[in-house]
């Protein structure tokens, strides 16, 4: 389950941070964590998260050429469904947005 997200850059890449949470009794195999944002395609191969813990995921893409930035942001947790869990509705798309704190 997501916990929570950030994103920054870092020098010519996008890095994209997003910490997840396994909530289940069950230790989680390894899956597979994709993002899109800038149009930018990000895949990370997790090896696996112990039940009740937390693990911080890093993603990075080049930011060399123009983005289209009126793509929406999106992440999904176990992309290939390879994980057995009680709830795989939470693994996304889950959109990424910023909250207006204007």
């Amino acid at each position: 389950m997501l916990r929570s997200w950030s994103a920054y850059v870092d020098g010519t890449e996008l890095v994209l941070q997003v910490v997840v949470d396994n909530t289940g009794t069950a230790d989680a195999g390894k899956f597979l964590a994709s993002a899109v944002c800038k149009m930018r395609v990000m895949n990370e191969v997790v090896e696996g998260l112990p039940a009740y813990s937390v693990a911080t995921i890093r993603m990075r893409a080049d930011l060399s050429g123009p983005p289209d930035l009126n793509v929406p942001a999106e992440l999904t947790l176990d992309t290939l469904n390879a994980v057995v869990e009680s709830n795989e509705e939470d693994n996304g798309p889950i959109p990424l947005k910023r909250e207006d704190r204007s």
